[in-house]
């Protein structure tokens, strides 16, 4: 006697198996990417030119649950013109405002921590004969390059009364490029 094995498959199993093939296959079928990738851009020279003031903000750091509070009307009022920031590819920079607390200085010096991986714009300022009048540094909210136009700066105010938090509001400057 010749036993024979019952062997049934159900549909959705032959369904599933057939999605599964036609999905290996489609995916064999994607073009191989050509061209080149091109070269890095440089993560300096996005921040050369001038920069327009748009928007400031006032961030606690320690009460973080707090909105930020929009600084902006104390530097611009749509009659004065806004502060611009240049950014020389000489390592100088100018402030130009009329309005508003200047954190940066009328001119000085400025400099990138990493060249690679930017990460703060340390900035000294100094007077028309060039002494170093006072310094500062300038966290960047993201990388600026050649091609975008906004940058924001993040200045960190130290408060040396208290070593729990050392640095309690953050000032957050946006600009565009002019």
């Amino acid at each position: 006697m010749h036993l024979m094995k019952n062997s049934t498959t159900s549909p959705l199993t032959c369904m599933m198996l057939g999605a599964i093939l036609v999905t290996l296959w489609v995916a064999g079928c994607k073009p191989e990417p050509e061209g080149d990738l091109g070269d890095p851009y440089d993560k300096v020279v996005g921040l050369y030119g001038t920069w327009e003031l748009q928007s400031v903000f006032q961030s606690d750091e320690v009460k973080d649950f707090l909105d930020d509070a929009n600084l902006s009307s104390f530097y611009i009022d749509g009659i004065t013109p806004p502060m611009t920031l240049t950014v020389e590819d000489n390592g100088r920079f100018a402030v130009s405002m009329e309005r508003g607390k200047n954190f940066f200085g009328n001119q000085g010096t400025w400099e990138i921590n990493n060249p690679e991986f930017p990460s703060y714009l340390s900035m000294t300022q100094t007077d028309v004969f060039g002494n170093v009048i006072d310094s500062l540094q300038a966290d960047l909210g993201n990388v600026v390059r050649p091609h975008d136009n906004t940058m924001a700066l993040e200045i960190r105010r130290f408060c040396g009364h208290d070593d729990d938090y050392p640095y309690p509001v953050t000032y957050i400057f946006n600009f565009i490029r002019n």
